[in-house]
């Protein structure tokens, strides 16, 4: 979405969300007095107007990547009349109608920031468990990871970097590069 593209007094970077009025004029700032702004504050830094990349993830068909703000999960969020909401709930009740009481959405494609209505499916929470991105997890993969984390810093970037690589989410990637839950005395016990 371009600039050219956004409606009058809504945020040009492709959020959707309206824009204060100037109360001023500054033409450094590109404001002028009783217009709206050009972006909401803190926007105008965002390096894409683009809502989603499509990018295939090897699902079926490609994902589309929410290129927005995304919760500590690393699902997909903005803010609708106010409130947070998330992304994918939202295409998919505008696509395939409400989600039944009692359900949950899974990522079919098991990469959280994709909001394509067709890679979700409604599913009780208990299998949502059961297909969880940690099951898809094995030693080897683990073993992959961690090896290919040694050069990087641990923190947030880096999870987030590695998620997607290997089917998960950063907060999994965080639990299995510290140790938590993916010990190796717990391999030798099982085996």
């Amino acid at each position: 979405m371009n600039a050219e593209a956004v409606e009058y007094g809504c945020c040009e970077c492709g959020c959707g969300e309206k824009t204060s009025i100037a109360a001023q004029t500054n033409r450094a700032r590109g404001w002028v007095n009783g217009e709206p702004l050009r972006f909401r504050i803190g926007h105008h830094r965002r390096k894409s107007s683009v809502r989603y990349l499509i990018e295939d993830r090897g699902y079926v068909t490609a994902c589309w990547l929410w290129q927005g703000s995304c919760d500590r999960s690393g699902y997909a969020q903005k803010r609708t009349k106010g409130k947070l909401a998330y992304v994918h709930r939202e295409n998919f009740e505008r696509e395939c109608g409400p989600i039944p009481e009692g359900l949950v959405l899974d990522h079919l494609c098991r990469v959280v920031n994709c909001v394509r209505p067709s890679h979700l499916e409604p599913v009780t929470s208990g299998e949502n468990r059961r297909r969880g991105v940690g099951l898809a997890l094995n030693w080897s993969l683990v073993r992959q990871m961690r090896g290919e984390a040694a050069t990087m810093p641990l923190n947030y970037e880096t999870y987030r970097a590695l998620a997607p690589k290997y089917g998960v989410i950063p907060g999994t990637v965080r639990r299995v590069l510290k140790n938590d839950g993916w010990k190796e005395e717990a391999q030798c016990k099982s085996a």
